[in-house]
């Protein structure tokens, strides 16, 4: 079999937890590290963070609150050094320490502050935020992003980058938020062969979707009470649309199938035209309805989608609800393992970023 390609629009639809058992213990501090140069690393990792949005402030919460126990895992202290946002006077709920650089170019700061890692999370597909991933790499920096837009539409040129540069890219935080499904596929499965996946990846279309047939919510009052409690931006298109969950989706096929990063082979429409009326429908024939993203190898051809699908409700997919994401791979050997949690959010985004 030749490497697998992907279909065009067109086509048709632990040794922690071992030696826990065995009664060892790990040293509670490391003094230092051998980095993959061979070098020594010290016991204080210095992060610059591009970004203090809602995401960025639960990062920065998130590290103080749980400095001692994340010193205690990883053997190393997580200090941030360095931050660029758009507005210093703004009152984020946050205190920064006196020794944290601000600056106002991110890009500048990501060749140059005293970071080992830059934490990317402005999002966006290109501009601003690929110019300081293209900037951190080529200083040889480890970069951390949340942005799944940027890794569906650069991810093959921001690897070979991070390669030629020995240099490493987290980016668990782009799928699903603090559910780890790329770690699923980097590592957990890596032994196995993927043949299919399907998931919920955007927890905006679902609560829409879980309003309108729970409590027979019109879609723009569906859509109107995701924006009061946060879950929808105050433009919603891409999640409304499709896109999120299609982009989100493409990066999953480049990990499952060894594929390239190609957002522009994803098939896929939103939840705009589903009405109260389908989900009866649906319902009365023993069915949900949810956006699904699907990817699946056949033979030595990948098709990847995301699209309003017919779920039966006696699967686990059909029981997803709310904002809530699910996402179930299907490898041979091991067969089907299904991950659920939340999708979207400050804290589990920040918690993703923090593991990568």
């Amino acid at each position: 079999m030749g490497p697998a390609t992907s279909c065009g629009k067109n086509a048709t639809n632990n040794a922690n937890s071992r030696n826990d058992l065995l009664g060892c213990k790990f040293p509670r501090f490391r003094s230092c590290r051998r980095s993959k140069g061979g070098g020594l690393l010290s016991n204080l990792m210095k992060i610059a963070v591009a970004g203090l949005g809602t995401v960025g402030v639960g990062l920065v919460r998130l590290l103080e609150e749980n400095k001692e126990s994340l010193r205690a895992r990883c053997g190393r202290q997580i200090e941030i050094s360095a931050v660029s946002a758009r507005d210093r006077s703004k009152d984020r709920g946050i205190e920064l320490h006196d020794s944290v650089a601000w600056y106002d170019d991110p890009v500048l700061m990501a060749g140059e502050a005293d970071a080992e890692v830059i934490v990317e999370l402005i999002g966006g597909a290109d501009g601003i935020a690929l110019e300081i991933c293209n900037q951190a790499i080529s200083s040889r920096r480890h970069v951390v992003t949340a942005n799944k837009a940027l890794i569906a539409s650069y991810g093959n040129e921001l690897f070979e980058l991070a390669k030629n540069n020995n240099v490493e890219i987290g980016f668990e935080a782009s799928v699903a938020g603090g559910t780890p499904v790329i770690k699923a596929l980097r590592e957990g499965l890596v032994a196995n062969k993927v043949k299919w996946f399907a998931g919920i990846l955007n927890g905006t279309s679902n609560f829409i979707l879980t309003e309108m047939e729970l409590n027979q919510s019109s879609f723009k009052s569906a859509l109107k009470k995701s924006q009061e409690l946060g879950l929808a931006e105050a433009d919603p298109s891409l999640d409304i649309n499709g896109t999120d969950a299609a982009q989100k989706a493409s990066i999953l096929a480049a990990l499952a199938f060894h594929v390239p990063f190609d957002f522009s082979f994803v098939s896929f429409e939103g939840i705009e035209e589903v009405e109260l009326e389908d989900l009866k429908y649906a319902k009365e024939l023993g069915y949900s309805i949810k956006h699904i993203a699907l990817g699946e190898l056949d033979g030595n051809v990948v098709c990847v989608s995301a699209y309003p699908t017919l779920v039966d409700k006696e699967t686990l997919l059909s029981q997803v609800g709310k904002e809530m994401n699910a996402l179930e791979i299907f490898s041979e050997g091991v067969g089907s393992t299904v991950y659920y949690g939340p999708g979207a959010g400050p804290e589990p985004t920040a918690s993703a970023v923090i593991a990568d």
